[in-house]
């Protein structure tokens, strides 16, 4: 039986750690939003490329970002989504293109999620993440699945 499960929380809450689990746990695809708009930051749609918008710092809209989860969900025998829907535009879509056997909350306290977020890193070259105190890389400032460097924020804050 292959399981269809979201995970939903604030930054930091941990659903990136916990998405990984179950999605070994039930050897399913474990689906991001960010590495779908990564993997697929090429694909023509009719708004554009996500490319274009992520090498502009920007947000991708909600109609790319929906047409390239909707790509990584059909093209999986079972999930883990993590990072996606971030509002009720995305939530309603994701409701009329799959259906859902659980959906996971969780629930962190803000100053646990402050402290997390405040030690998060993120390499430049391939996304991977890193915590100051919890995941260190083996060399301070170094990404070592890639050897990028790393930043502190995954997108630029709203303008």
């Amino acid at each position: 039986m292959s399981h269809r499960i979201l995970l939903l929380g604030a930054p930091g809450a941990g659903k990136g750690t916990q998405s990984a689990k179950l999605a070994d746990e039930y050897g399913v695809e474990h689906v991001t939003t960010g590495d779908a708009l990564r993997a697929n930051k090429e694909m023509e749609t009719e708004y554009g490329t996500p490319k274009s918008f992520m090498d502009a710092g920007e947000l991708v809209p909600d109609p790319v970002v929906n047409e390239i989860v909707e790509a990584a969900l059909n093209d999986a025998d079972g999930f883990v989504l993590d990072g996606y829907p971030r509002n009720l535009d995305q939530a309603e879509y994701l409701s009329e293109i799959t259906d859902l056997d659980a959906v996971i909350l969780l629930d962190v306290d803000e100053e646990v999620l402050v402290d997390r977020l405040a030690g998060r890193r993120v390499c430049d070259g391939c996304g991977a993440n890193y915590h100051v105190d919890f995941q260190p890389p083996e060399e301070p400032g170094v990404c070592d699945e890639c050897g990028g460097e790393h930043r502190t924020r995954r997108r630029p804050l709203p303008r």
